[in-house]
């Protein structure tokens, strides 16, 4: 998805290839400023280009995020983070993982 790709027809058509996933969510006014731009990755995910799970483009109104990460098998659930001048991460990690596992055991069933 990041590079342009459908995530779901990928799926479709190679599933059985697929032994393992980075199932990331993200913020889709990010990802279209990375496909309009030369904005590097680490820049991206300075911006936010990459959402905790419940708050992204997978979440958003119409997307059927229960059927599909089910399909996939074993999963890697991350969010990346750059940390500031400061070396402060935002958000902070744990907390951040500790809501995206929530939401996906509570909303999605994972």
């Amino acid at each position: 998805m990041y590079g342009g790709g459908d995530p779901v027809d990928v799926v479709k058509r190679h599933g059985g290839r697929i032994a393992y996933v980075h199932l990331k969510d993200v913020r889709a006014a990010e990802l279209q400023r990375v496909a309009t731009t030369d904005i590097a990755m680490e820049e991206a995910w300075r911006r936010g280009s990459s959402a905790r799970w419940g708050r992204g483009w997978w979440t958003s109104p119409g997307r059927d995020l229960p059927a599909r990460p089910r399909v996939l098998g074993w999963m890697v659930v991350e969010q990346d983070v750059v940390p500031d001048a400061a070396g402060r991460l935002e958000p902070e990690p744990f907390a951040s993982a500790r809501k995206s596992r929530t939401f996906l055991r509570e909303v999605v069933g994972l």
